[in-house]
């Protein structure tokens, strides 16, 4: 966190990257991923969610559309 001081150093300017170094190794501090990595990872997972979805849809479909037959 920036102290009030370090703010009237960099004459008021709040900037963000006067505050906040670069993460050399692509990873943070925490152990997070680099956000290449986590932006694959996260489509991945959207891809799996749609596929699933596409399913779940077609087997209600096939319900929907069996009532309708019997009744």
């Amino acid at each position: 966190m920036a102290t009030v001081e370090n703010v009237l150093q960099k004459d008021g300017n709040l900037s963000i990257p006067r505050y906040v170094r670069p993460i050399e190794n692509g990873a943070s501090d925490n152990g997070d991923r680099a956000l290449g990595t986590a932006w694959t990872a996260f489509e991945a997972s959207g891809q799996e969610f749609w596929e699933q979805m596409d399913a779940l849809l077609d087997m209600l479909d096939g319900v929907v559309a069996g009532e309708g037959l019997d009744g």
